[in-house]
Formats: structure tokens, sequence, C-alpha cells
């Protein structure tokens, strides 16, 4: 695991995303775990690294065997999302995310830093928070970072 489950956890509740579970088997027989899932979304995260490595997700019976239970998610009604452990934070896989549970109400991080959404914040009540980078935001009202 080359990511930091509290720290995405922290950064998920930061944004408005709900928390994940992590290492989750998702299979009823099999013991395959996505990385990251929203089980009541039927959402999950692959993260994979060392692709560029020949890595156990760039050799060929790697590739088979996540073929296998990538087919067998897809036919069981999930949805995958997969980045490398670098994207996981970043503002293109936090949209891909919100897009994909389908709450608008708690933000779209598109355009990058300074977008407003409509998380209120904790000290004013007020939703003006804004995106000062990943993981930190600041209410354009009080002030309050986060």
């Amino acid at each position: 695991m080359k990511y930091n489950p509290t720290i995405c956890t922290a950064y998920f509740e930061t944004v408005g995303i709900p928390t994940p579970v992590y290492e989750y088997k998702f299979h009823p027989t099999r013991k395959w775990p996505f990385d990251i899932a929203w089980p009541e979304y039927k959402l999950a995260i692959e993260v994979n690294g060392a692709i560029f490595k020949q890595g156990k997700h760039s050799r060929g019976a790697g590739i088979l065997k996540d073929w296998e239970k990538w087919n067998e998610a897809t036919a069981m009604g999930w949805r995958v999302l997969f980045c490398q452990p670098k994207d996981l934070l970043m503002n293109e896989m936090t949209s891909l995310i919100m897009r994909c549970i389908g709450n608008e109400k708690i933000g779209t991080i598109t355009d990058g830093y300074g977008t407003f959404w409509s998380k209120t914040c904790p000290r004013c009540g007020k939703a003006t928070m804004q995106v000062m980078r990943p993981g930190k935001v600041k209410c354009a009202e009080c002030g309050w970072c986060g």
C-alpha cells in the first residue's frame, strides 16, 4: 500500500466525500479486496503503483488476475476507478469520486484551487468554503482554515 488511509480519510472528509472502506472484500467467495471502496455506492478505487517498473499490475500473470477480478466486480454492478498513488488525492480524482457518488451538493473541484463549494464552515456555519490546495480549505467568510 503506497498511500496512508488516515491521510486519505482526512482529505475525503475535508472535501465532503463519505468515509471509504479500505481493503474491502467485495466478493462473497473470493478474497479479492478493493484498495478503497464505498460499498453503499458500489464504487471502488484501485491504486496501482510501479506500473512503469514491471510491477504486479503490469506483468502478464498479474494483468490476467486483475482482469478476472474487475470483470467479476463489473458483473456485480461495481464501478472501479484507477489511479497511481501520486494521483489519489488530486483534484481530478476527487472530482471523479464526487461525480460517481452523485452528490454534487458536496462540491465539484474541477477547475483547481480557489473553487468554492457548498460545504459549511464549522466555525461560522456558512457555505463559503474555498479549496486552497489538496486537503486544505479556507472559509471566505470568517477565514477559518482546515
